[in-house]
């Protein structure tokens, strides 16, 4: 019999020092949340179907919305944790979105979107300047991308308001 692959992730050419080739690898760490939640998924459904409770709801029928971990932190939670808070950012939405979409037997991925900002344009924006850099930050932001290419922006969905660039 075959051995199937539990995961495909497309990564750029890592030999070369490229911007992609520095933030290919949040592309594998959101892999380990996103098996995490496809378990809590598929439980969910099994214990509903035997009449043992109510399933994780879809994520956009959830009523979790968009919320930005503060500055300096990056909190990566489940299903459940991001359930009982009811917010979450770029990595915990997309963890979720791609775990229900591959529960249902859709072939989603993580997909990772970056910007750099300039110190000015970062602290115009909000964020503390004694957080910023003075070469400025990037900022790097988790999307979904489905079989047939599209990508999907469960943050944006959900009460983001900023733009991203469209490097995927």
């Amino acid at each position: 019999m075959p051995l199937t692959p539990l995961v495909h992730v497309t990564l750029p050419d890592l030999a070369d020092n490229s911007i992609e080739s520095h933030f290919a690898p949040v592309v594998l760490l959101l892999e380990g949340p996103i098996k995490v939640n496809e378990f809590h998924i598929s439980r969910s459904l099994k214990r509903a179907a035997r009449g043992e409770g109510v399933p994780i709801p879809p994520l956009y029928a959830s009523g979790v919305v968009y919320a930005e971990d503060p500055a300096g932190r990056e909190d990566w939670r489940d299903v459940y944790s991001v359930l009982e808070k009811g917010t979450g950012d770029c990595d915990n939405l997309v963890c979720w979105r791609v775990a229900e979409l591959r529960v249902a037997g859709i072939a989603a991925e993580p997909v990772i979107k970056w910007q750099h900002l300039t110190q000015d344009t970062a602290v115009g924006l909000g964020y503390p300047s004694s957080f910023v850099p003075p070469e400025g930050l990037w900022l790097v932001h988790c999307c979904v991308r489905w079989p047939d290419g599209h990508v999907e922006d469960p943050s944006k969905l959900l009460g983001m308001g900023a733009n991203f660039s469209n490097k995927a």
